[in-house]
């Protein structure tokens, strides 16, 4: 139930609190008042240095806001903590709750979390850009904040490029958010953008730098890949070789699909490789009519030499 602050600025309320933990903490308090006032906070009969915490106001006697103070500093142990109205109003106090300040950082791409200081390189979670013989648009990464408090990154840049081949890469677009709350996302992208003569496969590491505290994630870390091996892709289907950008599909040619009446009908065709490096594959069905038409099998890599079968009904 709520309890009923006065209107004086000499009125206060005294909590008996057992710390375990001696750290940093942060303070919700969950009340309602009509006009401006403030709280601050006394540990032992000593202020609780930068500890005043502004009340949001509310329309109604019957109303609740929400308010968060960050940060302050308990010893470990039995202490007591006074909460001191600063203002000549009454507060409906409902809780007091205080929470270790633990901000914590998870970073994913293609919604797969990368591991902090990882060093391999996979497609699923975009470490892996896999073979961009051309420009492409750039990969995009989330940071979230999985744990209390506010996350502040405190990198210059906010995400760092270096390594190996670290001019090959660039961050075309930073965090919109220095401080990301408690499960908020900010997100940032990188794009392959490999030097005049860089062939093959290029390598970089990630910086992020931020205030978590747990382990080692406040200087996370995650190592990417990308190759621009030039490509030589060739489509055949029942042994033709069909050419690139046809516009009118011949009556004879496996992408005429011809009158269909009821059941479905499916066309297979074979994606070749014959470049340098892997080739990395991203399909799309376009005009029209496009969907009329389902694409099945289509695959994302293939490698040197290699070809991969897909079907279109």
């Amino acid at each position: 139930n709520s309890v009923r602050v006065p209107g004086s600025t000499s009125d206060w309320l005294a909590f008996k609190i057992n710390v375990t933990k001696a750290g940093k903490y942060i303070v919700d308090v969950r009340a309602y008042v009509e006009k401006t006032a403030k709280l601050h906070f006394e540990l032992d009969g000593s202020r609780l240095q930068g500890a005043s915490l502004p009340l949001k106001t509310c329309n109604y006697w019957d109303q609740w806001a929400e308010n968060r103070l960050e940060t302050i500093d308990l010893p470990a142990g039995e202490h007591l903590l006074k909460v001191i109205l600063e203002a000549d109003k009454t507060v409906n106090l409902d809780y007091l709750d205080l929470k270790a300040f633990a901000p914590d950082i998870e970073i994913k791409s293609n919604d797969v979390e990368i591991l902090d200081n990882s060093t391999g390189y996979n497609l699923q979670n975009g470490t892996d850009f896999g073979n961009q013989p051309c420009p492409m648009p750039g990969k995009v990464f989330s940071i979230t904040n999985r744990g209390y408090g506010s996350l502040r990154l405190t990198g210059t840049p906010l995400v760092k490029i270096s390594g190996a081949n670290a001019s090959d890469f660039k961050v075309s677009k930073m965090p919109a958010a220095i401080a990301v709350q408690a499960n908020d996302t900010t997100n940032f992208a990188i794009q392959f953008l490999p030097g005049k003569g860089n062939i093959g496969e290029r390598t970089a590491t990630v910086t992020v730098l931020s205030n978590d505290e747990d382990g080692q994630e406040g200087v996370f870390t995650f190592n990417i890949k990308a190759s621009n091996y030039p490509v030589e892709a060739e489509l055949r289907s029942n042994g033709s070789v069909l050419a690139s950008a046809t516009q009118t599909p011949n009556a004879g040619a496996p992408r005429n699909f011809g009158l269909i009446v009821s059941e479905a009908v499916t066309r297979q065709f074979t994606l070749y490789n014959f470049g340098q490096g892997p080739m990395t594959v991203a399909p799309s069905l376009t005009g029209d009519a496009a969907n009329e038409f389902a694409l099945q099998n289509f695959p994302t890599s293939i490698p040197e030499g290699g070809n991969a079968n897909f079907s279109v009904t």
